[in-house]
């Protein structure tokens, strides 16, 4: 986050350490593990649209979020 409170998101963070402007935060997460339902096919992958409309589905209600969202 610079001076004037703009955060950056970076995957290249080694680009700013070196500028006193601006600081590093981490943040922690825990990653959704896809319900065994949901798992990839057979074939190693999802088949159609609708297998992962079904996926996005079930965590948007899980999480309360708008399908468009996820």
């Amino acid at each position: 986050m610079d001076e004037t409170g703009v955060a950056t998101l970076t995957n290249r963070p080694e680009q700013y350490r070196a500028d006193d402007r601006y600081i590093g935060i981490s943040i922690d997460y825990q990653p959704i593990v896809i319900r065994k339902a949901y798992q990839f096919t057979p074939t190693g992958r999802f088949e159609t649209d609708a297998d992962y409309l079904a996926l996005i589905r079930c965590y948007a209600d899980e999480y309360n979020l708008n399908v468009s969202l996820v």
